[in-house]
């Protein structure tokens, strides 16, 4: 269950900055990688998914399901797991760090988008982030969509080698920050 994963980073993003940056598709067989991407996508745009929704169908392994660490990438460029999943099949699962601050993440869309309701309801779409408690190291939270949060949270500890981040996310962020 859960044998091939994609895990998807955006590049930094500096405050107040355009064009492109890179978002790095890592597929992995358990914790093993097994082919890095690199997509531009836009910083703010609303290309993330589309790029990731064509990683998957073109993946010549099964992907069963995408692990990243938020719904935005590339500053406000959106996974949007519905469509995802949708098109795929693949259900998401977003490891946070901390429980997002859903007032202040809305004001900042109706301050510098004009689509910002589209934004808001694309965030809103994972259900959580739920809390879960990792033995020994601390708090997770996790979103998902298209799979069970207690499955997510199986998943989540499956691939985990070094704290709460699953091994094929963490090599993911940690190359997309070297290449950004």
């Amino acid at each position: 269950m859960w044998d091939i994963s994609i895990s998807v980073c955006g590049g930094r993003v500096c405050p107040f900055k355009r064009g492109k940056t890179p978002l790095v598709l890592l597929a992995a067989a358990g914790i093993r990688p097994l082919k890095v991407t690199i997509s531009d996508v836009e910083i703010d745009g609303m290309d993330a998914t589309e790029k990731i929704v064509g990683a998957i169908l073109s993946s010549e392994w099964r992907i069963e399901i995408l692990f990243s660490r938020s719904v935005p990438v590339a500053g406000f460029n959106l996974i949007d797991p519905e469509e995802i999943f949708k098109i795929t099949g693949v259900p998401s699962v977003f490891v946070l760090g901390e429980e997002p601050d859903s007032g202040a993440v809305e004001f900042a869309l109706r301050r510098h988008f004009p689509d910002w309701r589209r934004r808001l309801e694309v965030l809103r779409k994972p259900i959580g982030p739920h809390r879960f408690e990792v033995p020994g190291i601390g708090e997770v939270f996790l979103a998902c969509y298209g799979i069970r949060p207690e499955s997510a949270f199986i998943a989540v500890r499956r691939l985990s080698m070094f704290g709460k981040i699953p091994e094929p996310l963490r090599v993911c962020c940690m190359l997309s920050k070297a290449i950004s």
